[in-house]
């Protein structure tokens, strides 16, 4: 039985659930990237020579399940939690489609901001003050793209 094709076809609410469930527990208890607030997102995390990039895809939509996008509801903030090298240090946060820099905050390896909305898609760039190591600590021979999610609510 295909349980994600059976949950986006009926729309059941406990498949839903288990696969939300599924999703975290892949995630384990601290994920290199979070995201809250309200829609449906696809994130894209990965380190760049001059920091991190974050891409957010929209999602929201009334066909959503059906194939196509002909029409995506813009959403409001969002919250995002983002985990940098250690002893990384982020000196700005930029949204390149909103052309806006963001206020954030951090606290040891973890940067927090808010995106203020999302129409289809967003791109932050986190930019460090130094050349740190790899996004999350130490991931070995792991490609650049560390994280790949999907918020479901």
């Amino acid at each position: 039985m295909q349980r994600d094709r059976t949950c986006w076809r009926s729309g059941n609410a406990d498949l839903s659930q288990l696969l939300q469930n599924a999703v975290k527990w892949v995630q384990g208890d601290d994920p290199v990237v979070s995201i809250s607030g309200d829609g449906i997102i696809e994130a894209f995390a990965w380190e760049t020579e001059p920091g991190y990039a974050l891409h957010l895809l929209n999602y929201t939509n009334p066909n959503m399940t059906h194939g196509a996008i002909r029409h995506t509801y813009a959403l409001g903030p969002q919250q995002v939690r983002f985990r940098v090298s250690r002893g990384g240090s982020i000196k700005s946060v930029r949204s390149l489609r909103s052309s806006a820099n963001l206020s954030f905050q951090q606290q040891s390896d973890i940067v927090s901001f808010e995106v203020p909305g999302i129409a289809d898609y967003e791109v932050q760039i986190d930019e460090e003050q130094f050349d740190g190591g790899r996004m999350g600590g130490d991931l070995g021979d792991s490609p650049p793209m560390v994280s790949r999610m999907s918020k479901l609510l």
